[in-house]
């Protein structure tokens, strides 16, 4: 992942330009040259064991950031790297049929500011298991947001109060055509998930459900709920779809269940089924895009970072020049960033800042 010995210089950008230190040339192809703390700062690639690690990460829905870390040879992948700079810089956008190039997303222009973090309330995670079969059916999933995904066993989180009741739809497909589908409702609120697990005496169908006390259940064939019994019961085809409906009779807690049931594995060619586990969790507000998040990590390893607290209305980012550039250590291609920017860097409290510009400064993301 590293470019290998491109050097790095750093000019700076301030209020006052008359007052900024003589720009010196350099060979350095990747720097970091202003002031930090009212103090000249002049990191370059190839100097002093000095790297330029250029990368990118997803955040937890898949939003990407494009990322360029400067600093000593010996840490700059360890992630606690003393003296070293990180630049993050978010993609445009993200839908359902994937995500922007690099290009479209880094731009040259000036950009926002990531803000502190905030959180939008206690969102939903799913994490959905297949029990499909057989092995290599192809997986479509809708969550039930709008939000579509091809894994197999995908982790979405729901970011709206009005999800907390959804159902999601698992489609199967073979490569000799065979679909199978299956949905239930989740109640994310629910404290009283069911669960149910068919099984045959003397070629007899019967049921069991967890848990199996103190509950009310109805049953639906693709009929309606209704009790089971000698008017409601289950389908002889060899595969058919079971749906309980299962009522705490304390708490008034409902939740659901439905499963493709396998009667005659022989004439079988795909079957769609799937389980969830659902928890609620404190969710950071990752949904903007095309903003930017500046960090340093001073020689005693603590980290000062632009996104703590917000910037003051000085503050600004510019991408000035965008060029290829060659591969990273990982065979991935690179884009050569020039920027400009002046901004303040927090640590412990908002009292606890440095304040950090650069007229110039030439840094490398990597991208697929």
């Amino acid at each position: 992942m590293f470019l290998k010995y491109l050097p790095l210089l750093l000019v700076f950008f301030s209020a006052c330009r008359k007052e900024l230190p003589e720009h010196k040339k350099s060979d350095a192809v990747f720097y970091v040259d202003g002031i930090l703390a009212e103090k000249k700062i002049s990191l370059k690639a190839g100097d002093d064991k000095i790297y330029m690690l250029p990368g990118y990460s997803d955040d937890v829905l898949g939003i990407r950031s494009y990322n360029g870390v400067i600093g000593n040879l010996n840490c700059v992948s360890a992630g606690n790297c003393p003296g070293s700079f990180q630049f993050m810089i978010r993609e445009r956008e993200k839908n359902q049929n994937g995500r922007l190039t690099v290009d479209k997303s880094v731009a040259v222009k000036m950009y926002a500011f990531r803000g502190p973090a905030t959180y939008l309330f206690t969102s939903y995670k799913a994490t959905f298991k297949s029990n499909s079969i057989p092995l290599g059916v192809s997986h479509f999933w809708s969550f039930g947001d709008g939000v579509t995904s091809t894994e197999i066993n995908p982790v979405h989180y729901y970011l709206s109060e009005s999800d907390s009741i959804v159902s999601p739809t698992l489609l199967v497909e073979s490569g000799s055509g065979c679909r199978s589908s299956i949905s239930y409702e989740t109640r994310f609120n629910s404290l009283c998930d069911v669960d149910f697990t068919p099984s045959f005496n003397n070629g007899r169908l019967s049921w069991s459900s967890a848990p199996n006390s103190g509950r009310n259940e109805l049953w639906d064939f693709t009929n309606g709920y209704m009790p089971l019994g000698s008017s409601n019961l289950p389908p002889t085809d060899s595969v058919f779809t079971a749906c309980v409906q299962s009522t705490d009779t304390i708490s008034g807690c409902v939740s659901y269940k439905c499963k493709n049931i396998i009667l005659d594995t022989n004439v079988v060619g795909c079957v769609a089924n799937y389980d969830v586990i659902k928890e609620k969790v404190l969710t950071k507000d990752v949904r903007d895009y095309q903003e930017v998040t500046v960090k340093w990590e001073d020689l005693d390893g603590k980290t000062f970072s632009s996104d703590r607290y917000d910037q003051p209305f000085s503050s600004q980012f510019e991408i000035i020049e965008i060029a290829d550039y060659t591969t990273d250590i990982n065979g991935r291609p690179t884009k050569k960033l020039t920027v400009a920017f002046s901004l303040r860097l927090y640590g412990d409290s908002e009292a606890d800042y440095v304040d950090f510009t650069s007229d110039k400064s030439v840094i490398a993301i990597s991208y697929q």
